[in-house]
């Protein structure tokens, strides 16, 4: 199984309540201590040490509202290596600091999943970094590209310049892959290597998206894996391996098992993200909308304690889903912290904003010729005459591409009015690949 997790051993934390108590103080402290910012709000909530724990629950307007280091003490940041900033998407940015080392242990887990594919010293490999933002991904001693978004130059790199050092690792946001893959694919046969593997993350990633891209990739790969951070986290903390993948895909399939693993069934997939339990702490708030929130164990610049990252995940027990992978017939997967992620919480829940955002995804790419026709982005309009989704589609389509049937859709997702248009005619841009793409637009 390649190695490209976040997480260690298992370790016995997570069983022994005494010693997460003891770490979840140690963070609180350690964040009052550093963060006069804190203190100051932890004051303003009403919360007092003698209440201890838990503390009120840290949004994103909290913690960055009055300015990106509002909450550090006077004079310069100390310990930070590398800051990294959100896409500002939601309407407001968000910063993480990453400390010393962190990036050099990244990049030795980037040197190890490429020498499972058999990367070596006269040939150690390639890691082709689409990212967005200048957001590095670091490298022992793999030959390292940053393209940022420009999908051209990457397929360039990918077609004259990777074969030649060995195994390749492709890392991007969704909808950026999905281009560069179909037009690479387009080309014909020796596109890319055929030792690479795919990490992408950023978003939501549904099952036929990835799917649709599997069929593209060169033969010999080892298939495409999702992995998470946040800007105030950063890179890698949340993180499949080839076991979950292969249990998600299960949940995708058999409705019933999702049931079996979650409790309920939330009408799709959910990821299957491991995580460091001796790193985080993650707890999900109310089960009516669950939420990730996570407090940060380790000593880094910009500690976390209860914070809210914005998007819905509950814990799940990874002896459960041990047990469920065995009955299934797949190996162990031994991540120590295990999280069911849904995607990104909707600010304003109900029935009057329509579908869930990770449901259409799942609907739009169920097909292989559908996704074929599209491009990824879509936007699900609320206004006063109802719900309806605008689709952007490729123009003119693509050899074998369908565009979906708007019945199916409307009968499966209870929209109203569905519009397929081309990308002159898509009113809901956000920017590029170097944006991520706004999902809901308000029309009133």
């Amino acid at each position: 199984a390649l190695r490209w997790r976040p997480w260690r051993n298992r370790t016995v934390s997570a069983r022994n309540g005494r010693v997460e108590d003891h770490r979840r103080h140690t963070a609180l402290v350690r964040a009052r201590d550093r963060l006069p910012g804190y203190e100051r709000w932890l004051r303003d909530e009403g919360w007092a040490p003698s209440a201890g724990w838990p503390p009120p629950v840290v949004s994103k307007e909290a913690l960055f509202g009055d300015g990106l280091a509002a909450w550090f003490p006077p004079g310069p940041i100390v310990g930070a290596r590398e800051v990294i900033t959100s896409s500002g998407h939601g309407g407001r940015f968000s910063l993480g600091l990453v400390a010393p080392g962190v990036a050099e242990e990244l990049g030795a887990q980037v040197d190890g999943i490429l020498a499972e594919l058999g990367a070596d010293d006269d040939a150690p490999g390639m890691l082709v970094n689409c990212l967005p933002q200048g957001i590095a991904v670091p490298a022992g001693r793999a030959v390292t590209a940053n393209c940022g978004v420009n999908v051209d130059a990457a397929l360039a790199l990918l077609r004259d310049v990777a074969p030649r050092q060995g195994p390749c690792l492709l890392v991007g946001e969704p909808l950026l892959l999905k281009e560069l893959i179909e037009r690479g694919a387009a080309t014909g046969t020796g596109w890319a290597p055929e030792r690479m593997i795919v990490v992408t993350g950023g978003e939501w990633v549904a099952e036929g998206l990835r799917r649709h891209l599997l069929a593209l990739l060169p033969p010999g790969g080892a298939g495409i894996l999702v992995s998470c951070g946040a800007a105030e986290l950063g890179l890698h903390a949340f993180a499949e391996d080839p076991v979950l993948r292969a249990l998600r895909l299960l949940l995708h399939e058999q409705p019933e098992l999702r049931r079996r693993l979650l409790g309920d069934d939330p009408g799709f997939a959910p990821l299957l993200l491991g995580y460091d339990d001796g790193v985080l702490a993650v707890e999900s708030g109310s089960s009516e909308e669950p939420r990730l929130i996570v407090t940060t164990l380790d000593d880094r610049p910009l500690p976390l304690v209860r914070y809210d990252l914005g998007d819905r995940a509950r814990p799940v027990d990874p002896s459960a889903a041990e047990a469920l992978a065995a009955a299934v017939g797949l190996p162990v997967s031994p991540a120590s912290g295990l999280i069911a992620h849904e995607g990104r919480a909707d600010p304003s829940p109900g029935a009057a904003r329509g579908p869930r955002v990770e449901a259409v995804k799942e609907a739009l790419f169920d097909l292989p010729e559908w996704a074929f026709a599209l491009t990824g982005r879509f936007a699900l309009t609320v206004g006063d005459d109802g719900v309806g989704l605008d689709v952007e589609r490729h123009d003119p389509p693509p050899p074998g591409a369908l565009i979906p049937d708007t019945k199916v859709l409307r009968d499966r997702l209870g929209v109203g009015r569905i519009r397929f248009l081309p990308a002159e005619e898509f009113p809901h841009h956000s920017g590029g690949h170097g944006r991520k793409p706004q999902y809901r637009q308000e029309l009133r």
